[in-house]
């Protein structure tokens, strides 16, 4: 903590291998280097938060600002996370707390869960930044006393740094499937088959991957580098085919078509039609048969790549995230 400079305390650091976290990490860091630059920033690993949350709250400053890594797990998707930031809006009441933009889910087998969370959120300098529209309305309606702001997943914010490559046809070959394989996953392993051998058949180069990183544990050491090599090899496809969240967020960020398919719970479709109902290279499917995803490849032939240049040239990110850097630069 600097006794000079204002600090920003961002808690929940990750260091699980799913590389969609990560990267919502390294966004973050960008976010808060570009938009609150005087600000000197302290990480605390999720694992550490219950152990120092009383000595942070000693700590702190008037100027200071307590931000809560972003993602998926307001509610009971990600018990864990939920219960650390229960303990910091319980205990930080000196300034302001601002959680990075979330989705929210409450299990109604779990609803005790859901009233520890409306009494843990009952702190006036909280603000919960939701991250698309299915959420935000769960938000005013589960947390009504609770300060709401709606921006896009902080990873889109990594489209400010233009590290994309048009590509010059769309009737590529080589197909990225990004499946997920747990929980949330709805797309049963023999539809899984189905499509690939139909690629297969139909002279496509089909590659399974997920966005884990099998085995690891991510750290400071080599955060960067794993999250740089996942998005390379969504820049090494033609077509990205995915039922996880970050997987379409990193065909944007590389500017790949990509076919979305529902999972088991709103998040990408909430994403889709909140953010990208107007992007040209993004196709939603709900229901992932492979007639259906034929159709979606004749239509990504077809993509109009003036389209394609003007709707990443428009991308507004003061706009998109005016909430959130509203939230940090509040006085």
């Amino acid at each position: 903590m600097s006794s000079e400079k204002p600090n920003i305390v961002l808690l929940g650091i990750p260091s699980f291998a799913n590389l969609g976290d990560q990267a919502i990490l390294l966004a973050e860091r960008v976010f808060i280097n570009e938009i609150a630059e005087e600000y000197n920033l302290v990480e605390i690993e999720e694992k550490d938060v219950p152990r120092i949350v009383n000595s942070l709250q000693c700590k702190l400053k008037k100027k200071d600002i307590v931000m809560y890594h972003g993602g998926g797990n307001v509610g009971t998707m990600g018990l864990d996370q939920e219960y650390r930031r229960r303990i910091i809006t319980k205990k930080i009441d000196k300034v302001p707390i601002v959680s990075f933009p979330q989705s929210i889910f409450f299990s109604k087998k779990l609803n005790n869960e859901l009233k520890r969370s409306q009494e843990a959120y009952k702190n006036d300098n909280f603000s919960l930044i939701l991250r698309e529209n299915y959420s935000m309305g769960q938000a005013n309606i589960l947390f009504k006393n609770v300060q709401t702001e709606l921006t896009p997943d902080i990873v889109f914010y990594l489209l400010k740094e233009k590290k994309y490559k048009f590509l010059s046809k769309y009737n590529g070959k080589k197909i990225l499937l990004v499946i997920r394989n747990d929980k949330e996953k709805e797309i049963t392993d023999t539809y899984i088959d189905k499509i690939f051998n139909f690629l297969l058949r139909n002279g496509y180069l089909a590659t399974r991957t997920d966005m884990s990183y099998p085995g690891k544990t991510i750290s400071e050491n080599n955060r960067t580098m794993v999250v740089r090599k996942k998005l390379s090899q969504f820049e090494e496809n033609d077509i990205i085919i995915t039922d996880r969240l970050h997987g379409l967020i990193f065909s944007i960020l590389k500017a790949r078509p990509v076919i979305a398919l529902k999972n088991s719970n709103y998040k990408i479709e909430s994403t889709v039609k909140t953010w990208l109902n107007d992007c040209p290279l993004v196709y939603f499917i709900t229901d992932p048969t492979v007639e259906n995803i034929k159709h979606a490849l004749q239509k990504i032939e077809k993509i109009d790549k003036e389209k394609v240049y003007k709707w990443y040239e428009h991308i507004n990110f003061d706009d998109l995230y005016a909430p959130l850097i509203d939230s940090i630069k509040q006085e």
